[in-house]
Parts: C-alpha cells; structure tokens; sequence
C-alpha cells in the first residue's frame, strides 16, 4: 500500500461475514487509505450489542456493554489488520476489491479490528448538544500501530 493519503467517500452498504457473528451489515460512509485503512461507517444497535457479545472484530470481552437505543444507529470506525495491507499496491486496488468482490477477504470480520462503536444522543434541554457513548478499543492506541 501507498503512504499517500486517500480518502474515499461514498454511502454503500457492504455485508460482512464473521465466524462468531454472522452476517453484518455495515453503512460505509469513508475509507481512509495511507499508512493505515480505516473505515467509518454505522451499524444497527442490535447488530452493535452482537459484535460486542461475541468478540467481532477482535473486540475484547465487554464487561459493561453500553445500553444502546435500538433506533439510532451506532457510529463505528474500524482498521484494517497490518497483514492485509501487503496485498494491495494502492488504495484504489484495495477500494475496488472491497466493493466489488463478494468473496473477498476484506469482507469478513477478522480482516478488520474495531477502534470504537459510539452512538449520538441528543442532550436535553440543548436541542443543538449531542453527546457520544460506547466503547473505544486499545487498537487504536499508537503504541500497537
């Protein structure tokens, strides 16, 4: 992979498939493409609480799991593991292979780990205040990178 820094923005539904997990619908609105992939994007509550149940992108048990409103979707970044990243020259072959390619093995669960999985809820009496909650992953830490 390139070091230069692309971004991709786009509105795609992509289902993923994981061992532990099933099927799983994610809504991809970036992937950022340099030194690191990253893909931001949102999942439906409920399919958050099952990545966190069963350990879906390399998440860790949970002890507390955040109590999600199952009508709000959860906001997710997730990174792609350093082993994958050897088998694209760029990030467009990456792009085209990610969205194109049912079979590919950037579309399962264990290609990706999760950096956090956060849902927006309004603050009350502040109609323009929103506040994050959830969960944020050490793989994001520098330190692992």
């Amino acid at each position: 992979m390139d070091k230069d820094d692309v971004r991709f923005t786009l509105d795609y539904t992509v289902t993923l498939r994981s061992l532990a997990a099933g099927l799983i619908e994610v809504r991809v609105l970036i992937l950022d493409a340099g030194r690191n992939v990253d893909l931001r994007g949102q999942i439906s509550a409920a399919t958050a609480q099952r990545v966190l149940e069963t350990g879906a992108f390399h998440v860790d048990e949970v002890d507390s799991p955040p109590g999600w409103d199952s009508d709000t979707p959860v906001d997710i970044i997730l990174r792609l593991r350093k082993p994958f990243l050897k088998h694209y020259a760029d990030a467009e072959a990456l792009y085209h292979e990610m969205f194109t390619d049912d079979e590919s093995p950037l579309r399962h669960t264990e290609a990706w780990l999760l950096l956090e999985a956060l849902q927006k809820t309004e603050v009350p009496d502040q109609p323009e205040a929103t506040v994050s909650f959830g969960i944020r992953t050490d793989w994001g830490d520098p330190l692992l990178d």
